[in-house]
């Protein structure tokens, strides 16, 4: 069997882990569209020490959005840590990969430790500054069902949705709450 027909088969797959421990629900953008989201922090007292990051949400906010941090690799925001399902690749080369390489969103589950994470709405928005940009809403929600294997994870199927450097996707992570987003591509 070719390799090709594995990868087919199996489909193009990325997962992140999101955990809050920061005391209150954080809003944090899976994808950036083009934000700029850099962040350069100096250690005080340590000469020629700096930390570079791609989760500062101050522009995503300026441009009218609720939003507290940007998925990024380690601690993103204070007490908002986030893994990639891939130890292989980061978080930050999956969302500058799409940038450049956009994608078809098939399917995506979502796992989390606590059952009431469900209860958020995931918004999606293409972000444009020649034509506006409307949001759209997923409600997690909705895709909760009886026929489910596991109280802890849902499945949204079918959802054709691009994921490309225009789109922003937030979700609120309640605190205490560690949510998975499984995503599966065409």
């Amino acid at each position: 069997m070719s390799n090709e027909r594995i990868t087919k088969a199996l489909g193009e797959k990325f997962s992140v882990t999101i955990a809050n421990a920061s005391g209150a629900t954080k809003v944090m953008a899976i994808l950036a569209a083009y934000f700029d989201t850099f962040l350069l922090t100096l250690a005080e007292g340590a000469p020629n020490t700096a930390t570079i990051q791609q989760s500062n949400a101050a522009s995503i906010v300026a441009a009218g959005y609720v939003c507290d941090g940007v998925v990024d690799d380690g601690v993103a925001i204070t007490g908002v840590t986030c893994t990639s399902g891939n130890s292989k690749m980061s978080i930050r080369a999956f969302r500058e990969y799409l940038k450049q390489n956009p994608r078809i969103l098939v399917d995506m589950s979502v796992q989390a430790n606590n059952v009431a994470a469900f209860a958020q709405t995931l918004e999606v928005v293409k972000v444009s500054p020649l034509s506006g940009s409307a949001p759209q809403y997923l409600q997690l929600t909705d895709f909760m069902s009886v026929d489910q294997t596991s109280a802890s994870k849902i499945n949204v199927n079918q959802l054709g949705l691009e994921m490309a450097y225009d789109t922003l996707m937030l979700l609120p992570v309640a605190n205490g709450h560690t949510v998975t987003l499984s995503f599966k591509f065409s």
